[in-house]
């Protein structure tokens, strides 16, 4: 890598085998991984002798001592997706269902987003129901038609998205022969996937780099320049396509921008001269001008948003055979899908979700991890900690009436407190304001984040505070009287209430310096008693190891998040098959 040479060329002549980075200063080394890593280049693949053997290098250029542990991290998470999609299409193909991932030409695309895979048309349902069986989560606030996303967590990071199609469409528009693509799949460089033939590939990554994502990535790149350098690629077969699908001129603007970038990046292209059959239209110049303006401007290589619009929408009302009224459908369908998603509906309706237990249970733990898991998915949250006599307010006029009175106990006197507390004048006066606080409180909170769109995640809610009060006052029956019935009925009831149900010694050992064995004991009993009164409890055993735990808390708060949206959501729940 010469002094002025770009990333991007530096990036040419390491894939094709010219440049070792090993000769480069190390952050030069560096720069150049992360700048592949960036652009989404497949660097890691099974050997197809040993699929069942951890993933191999496909770059040797890219050996070297500075680039080791970055390297190690990649080819582990390529085998981590790996395995779980093979698992994922283990099941589906004991079903008869085959899975296709018609973005890739063979070696394992751990580097996309998400897993394009296309499964027979009317098996949709059936493919979702059994991936769902083997912890598979739906992300129901998506909803394009002929497509369903899913998700499968390892503790609280993501291990594979899936997202399954039955059409090769973008927004309301289909870009290829389905029939086709099944008719012509393979298996080669990974024998555990089942890929497109390399036409039907450098079609789709054409159409979805113009008509989707509107950019031009290095890895997509690659995969055409292979595509079309082998024995059985056939232009005139993307042509078709195009044809059938009435797109030609995307076509054509989409190969004209590959071919720009492709010289910049590899000197050559090989999708000019006869790749395609003559007669397929050149650049304007208009878009050559911006064209050869963008390459130069370096990666990411953004199309832009209006030469995207444009052939979009001439595919749409031009170069579509369906009907005027179809036509409008689908406008209909464009702007809904922008302004809806915009507008945030779609996570809707939200959801409140109570962490309950004694301390030392593991709720900030739970909360702080399911948090991460929501922002995974792309659902607003927020998290709230929620003690009964402890927000603001209260713990200003706690402070103000012990400097006005020596006849309180002190904050550290425990003894002093217990005696107050169990005063049957305190305990109604303390009773009814801690009520009144956890009221509003929860009220005001639940109000503002379902009108924001967020879902809620309580470290501590009104069981809690019901709990925390029936002990200092001594009264058992406390849950029954009527300030913990006013917190019962007036707060906002939760979607989702979790117990962290766990033994007291257990909590001792791990909460000691703040309560007794006896007192925790006595609140564990007391907890019981109030969510006995309480719907929508979930128990689990504190005692289990924390990520067993927690995956059982997470598929249980995923599935009450996501069923809300399915069950209550109109949007989720509409019919989309009249688009094409």
């Amino acid at each position: 890598m010469s002094e002025h040479e770009s990333l991007h060329e530096a990036a040419g002549h390491l894939l094709l085998g010219e440049l070792e980075a090993e000769r480069l200063p190390a952050a030069r080394q560096r720069e150049l991984l992360a700048f592949l890593q960036s652009e989404k280049v497949v660097l890691f693949g099974v050997d197809p002798e040993e699929p069942e053997s951890a993933s191999q290098l496909l770059f040797s250029g890219l050996r070297s001592p500075v680039l080791e542990s970055t390297l190690e991290a990649e080819c582990r998470r390529c085998d981590s997706q790996r395995r779980a999609l093979l698992q994922a299409q283990t099941r589906l193909e004991e079903e008869g269902i085959p899975l296709l991932l018609f973005k890739s030409h063979g070696p394992y695309p751990y580097t996309s987003s998400n897993v394009d895979a296309l499964v027979p048309d009317g098996e949709m349902e059936r493919a979702v129901h059994l991936l769902e069986g083997i912890g598979h989560h739906e992300m129901t606030r998506y909803w394009e038609p002929n497509k369903r996303l899913l998700r499968k967590f390892a503790g609280h990071e993501c291990e594979v998205m899936i997202h399954l199609h039955t059409k090769i469409a973008w927004q309301v528009l289909a870009f290829s022969d389905v029939d086709a693509v099944w008719r012509n799949a393979r298996r080669s460089v990974d024998p555990g996937v089942l890929h497109p033939a390399p036409a039907h590939l450098v079609a789709t990554l054409l159409a979805h780099s113009l008509y989707e994502s509107k950019r031009i990535t290095l890895g997509d790149l690659w995969k055409i320049r292979q595509s079309a350098e082998r024995p059985d690629f056939d232009g005139s077969e993307i042509v078709r396509i195009a044809e059938l699908r009435r797109w030609l001129p995307g076509l054509a603007v989409s190969r004209g921008w590959y071919e720009a970038v492709e010289r910049a990046v590899f000197g050559k292209a090989t999708l000019a001269g006869g790749c395609f059959p003559a007669g397929l239209p050149p650049l304007s110049r208009r878009d050559a001008v911006l064209a050869d303006r963008t390459v130069e401007s370096g990666f990411p290589l953004a199309l832009g948003t209006q030469m995207s619009r444009r052939y979009f929408f001439r595919k749409l009302l031009r170069d579509n055979q369906r009907t005027l009224v179809q036509k409008i459908h689908d406008l209909v369908g464009v702007a809904e899908q922008v302004v809806l998603g915009r507008l945030t509906l779609r996570q809707r309706p939200t959801a409140l979700i109570a962490l309950c237990g004694v301390d030392g249970s593991g709720k900030s733990t739970h909360a702080e991890r399911l948090r991460q898991v929501f922002d995974e998915c792309e659902i607003p949250n927020r998290t709230l900690w929620m003690r009964g006599g402890y927000s603001p307010a209260v713990t200003w006029l706690k402070q103000r009436l012990r400097r006005s009175s020596q006849n309180l106990p002190a904050v550290d006197d425990d003894e002093g407190k217990t005696r107050a507390y169990r005063e049957p004048r305190m305990r109604l006066l303390w009773g009814w304001l801690v009520a009144i606080e956890q009221i509003l409180q929860a009220r005001i909170a639940v109000s503002l984040h379902r009108l924001l769109g967020r879902t809620l995640i309580t470290e501590r809610y009104i069981p809690d505070t019901i709990a925390d009060l029936s002990e200092r006052f001594g009264d058992p029956s406390f849950p029954k009287s009527w300030p913990a019935t006013a917190m019962r009925w007036l707060s906002p009831r939760p979607d989702l209430v979790i117990f962290l149900d766990l033994p007291a010694d257990v909590a001792y050992e791990r909460k000691s310096d703040d309560w007794s064995r006896e007192i925790l004991a006595s609140r564990r009993e007391l907890y019981r008693s109030v969510l006995g009164l309480m719907p929508d409890v979930e128990t689990f055993d504190a005692e289990r190891p924390l990520e067993a735990l927690f995956e059982a808390i997470r598929d249980r708060a995923l599935r009450c998040v996501f069923g809300r949206i399915r069950r209550l959501n109109p949007l989720a729940r509409r019919d989309r098959s009249g688009w094409e």
